[in-house]
């Protein structure tokens, strides 16, 4: 089972997900997680939950979604990672690239991509 840590401060985002791969997540293929935000996030590794994809949103309250790569990158290596912007400019992918991300995709989410995305990663 794949553990998927999705950081985005949108209320209905597990929600969504938990909709859109209900047949994966009954099936055991994947097991979603969420926080609100960087530091929520970096709390939730820190007690010892071991993902192997971290996907976040990059404007986000107490620590953004590049500065969360940034410490990940450091801290779990190991991890693959997704971002997320409504931003597809270049600049914005540069910065995603340079700030650890395996991935870039753009909102609003299409989920058809984010499992391609996903599959990709495995």
């Amino acid at each position: 089972m794949r553990k998927i840590l999705i950081v985005d401060d949108e209320g209905d985002i597990d929600i969504l997900t938990r909709q859109r791969f209900r047949k994966e997540i009954k099936a055991g293929k994947y097991d979603f997680f969420f926080a609100q935000d960087g530091l929520q996030a970096l709390e939730i590794l820190e007690n010892g939950l071991m993902v192997d994809v971290v996907v976040t949103d990059v404007n986000m309250p107490e620590m953004n979604g590049f500065e969360l790569l940034l410490k990940m990158k450091s801290l779990y290596p190991e991890v693959k990672t997704i971002i997320v912007s409504a931003y597809s400019d270049d600049k914005s992918r540069q910065t995603a690239k340079s700030s650890g991300a395996d991935f870039f995709l753009t909102k609003p989410l299409d989920f058809k991509v984010f499992q391609e995305t996903l599959e990709a990663l495995f």
